[in-house]
């Protein structure tokens, strides 16, 4: 049987299904806990999943998040490093997401000028 997903697609559903691998045996579940914890009766779905050979809709990528103790944003992340920082950014309250927004925003801003000598 040939896969219906594009090279791009397929590259994008492996690392999914890596992170979801990862999250799920840091967070110590088993393949059927994790399908018993989004309400699949069958858990080689959830090996599918993890293998890329079948991406998870939007709503399941939501679920299987939910269900490992990560976000889906996590899940999505163009780049390796950036899933710390994605994980900070989801636990983080109002105030804290505004320190952040604050410190990020100053990165942007051209440095202060030196004072003449």
């Amino acid at each position: 049987m040939r896969s219906s997903l594009s090279s791009d697609e397929r590259t994008a559903a492996v690392q999914v299904g890596r992170r979801l691998r990862e999250a799920r045996e840091l967070a110590g579940l088993s393949l059927r806990e994790v399908a018993q914890r989004v309400g699949l009766r069958d858990h080689t779905v959830i090996m599918k999943y993890e293998r890329g050979d079948t991406p998870p809709s939007s709503a399941r990528l939501r679920s299987l998040a939910l269900a490992v103790g990560c976000s889906a944003a996590a899940l999505l992340a163009e780049r390796d490093d950036a899933v710390a920082l994605i994980g900070v950014l989801d636990r983080a309250d109002t105030a804290r997401l505004a320190q952040l927004q604050f410190v990020l925003e100053s990165l942007d801003a051209p440095p202060p000028a030196l004072p003449e000598p």
